[in-house]
């Protein structure tokens, strides 16, 4: 009996063990399982930047072609135009200035006198006609009034030619104004008188050159020669001189 009882106890004891041993496995692995707010916040996946940048709202594609292309400089006084207006309108002035000096009035009236009649041809007539009296009475007043026209438009494509893949092309009224007085004074006004001087006037070709290319045409390859070689280099360095002087006084 004794030992029965023993025994009984002997089996009571492991089987509170077992049970205590079970509970505590069971509360080790729900311990586990419960994760702080801040440890939870802490393991959550975080957002790449690549989803970062898809999730903000995209700038319009020509806004930001406008902000990449445009540098952060003073656009103050500075207009916009199309570069494709721009040259069609530069190259319709210069065209038209030159082909009034070309043409005379006897020719214009032969060619078009229906035209001439009309109320353009009569103004297209009369351009002309100043045109050419202009010539005679003021050539000086001629050339520089020609060169205001060319340098100005010189200085357009300039400015429009480096931002042609723009749909606007910014304009500095300023640079023109000033590029276009330096040009015309370091080259239309020189050229003038440099045209008018007598040791150029009375340059001839050489005998070889006359037989070679004709004594006119020998004759004006020797002056462009001439001209090439002695007043270019001194057209650059007056109209380079003039355009810094101008550019640290007016800038």
């Amino acid at each position: 009996m004794a030992t029965d009882a023993k025994d009984r106890q002997a089996t009571a004891r492991c089987t509170q063990m077992r049970s205590a041993l079970l509970l505590s496995l069971l509360l080790a692995s729900a311990s586990s399982l419960i994760v702080e707010p801040e440890a939870a916040a802490t393991n959550t996946l975080q957002p790449t930047a690549a989803e970062t940048a898809s999730q903000q709202p995209a700038k319009p594609a020509a806004r930001r072609r406008n902000q990449a292309e445009e540098p952060a400089i003073d656009r103050y006084s500075h207009f916009k135009v199309r570069p494709k207006l721009a040259y069609a309108t530069s190259a319709l002035l210069v065209g038209a200035a030159t082909g009034m000096q070309v043409i005379t009035p006897d020719w214009l009236q032969r060619t078009l006198p229906e035209w001439c009649a009309s109320a353009a041809g009569a103004t297209a007539l009369r351009c002309v006609e100043y045109l050419q009296n202009l010539k005679t009475s003021s050539p000086l007043g001629f050339t520089m009034s020609h060169g205001i026209l060319a340098k100005a438009v010189a200085e357009v494509f300039a400015q429009v030619i480096p931002q042609a893949h723009l749909s606007r092309a910014w304009l500095d009224p300023l640079r023109i104004v000033r590029s276009t007085l330096a040009s015309l004074l370091s080259s239309s006004l020189t050229f003038f008188y440099w045209t008018r001087w007598s040791v150029l006037r009375g340059l001839r070709a050489p005998g070889w050159l006359s037989s070679v290319l004709g004594k006119a045409f020998g004759t004006s390859v020797t002056k462009t020669a001439f001209t090439q070689a002695i007043y270019r280099p001194i057209n650059i360095f007056l109209f380079l001189a003039m355009q810094a002087r101008l550019r640290a006084r007016f800038t």
